[in-house]
């Protein structure tokens, strides 16, 4: 028996992807996203799909969310790093092969330390030699990987699927590269909203100001009137600990 049967939603659809065994940092974290994606692609066409995670929570009305992307079917709300530190992380992270991933965060010490020190190993050498990891696109791009996109653009990533598994494997955080790389060098690059503001194109309200990210309501009653003013449609991150800011 399933560890999820016998759950069920009494008016929404709600379906189960296929399990994946998600390491933070690994490939297996874009495999968790294509299998999300292909879940929902298979039970019909939807108009909008939004990748959330478990500590984001929507913070407009079912009825505001319907007329905004009605009102802009065709936006591709998805964000692109603007700072001169993402870009030079991203250098860093796709210049060469990062081997070891999925035992980067291992409960061993010692595990963690020598996959630290092998893609330590793997970087100095390739920037040593002057080496960089080929890539078959033009332009890298990254960005938050929460995202909020069309069918179109949905159909447009599943058909790269074997494309970006292979590209973007022995990648640190892969997650935040393959779907902004992708976008960019595509024609659905003309349709990014707000594309010169980070978190307003992907329409999540993040604060990475007071944390890693901040958790809303850490501050008291004053984040409430934040996030009802904000544009944004999601936040993230909310806590069980701040039960009163979610009610």
């Amino acid at each position: 028996m399933g560890i999820y049967d016998g759950i069920r939603a009494h008016k929404a659809g709600l379906f189960f992807a296929e399990r994946i065994d998600v390491k933070w940092g690994d490939i297996s974290q874009i495999k968790a996203e294509y299998a999300v994606f292909e879940c929902a692609r298979s039970h019909g066409v939807y108009s909008r799909y939004h990748l959330i995670s478990g500590v984001d929570m929507p913070i407009k009305s079912q009825d505001y969310i319907h007329r905004f992307f009605n009102a802009n079917p065709d936006f591709e709300c998805i964000s692109f790093s603007q700072e001169e530190q993402d870009e030079e992380d991203l250098r860093r992270k796709t210049s060469h092969y990062a081997f070891f991933l999925r035992h980067a965060k291992s409960r061993k010490k010692i595990v963690r330390e020598m996959v630290f020190i092998m893609n330590l190993i793997s970087y100095r050498l390739y920037k040593a030699l002057h080496l960089r990891r080929t890539y078959p696109y033009e332009t890298l791009k990254k960005g938050t990987n929460w995202v909020s996109i069309t069918n179109n653009l949905v159909e447009y990533l599943l058909s790269k699927k074997e494309e970006v598994l292979r590209s973007f494997n022995y990648i640190l955080s892969a997650d935040e590269i393959y779907k902004q790389t992708i976008v960019w060098n595509s024609a659905f690059r003309k349709n990014v909203f707000l594309p010169d503001d980070e978190y307003g194109a992907c329409l999540r309200a993040i604060d990475w100001q007071r944390g890693t990210p901040y958790c809303w309501g850490d501050d008291g009653i004053s984040d409430v009137s934040l996030l009802r003013s904000s544009h944004a449609i999601f936040a993230r991150k909310f806590s069980s600990k701040n039960m009163w800011i979610i009610e």
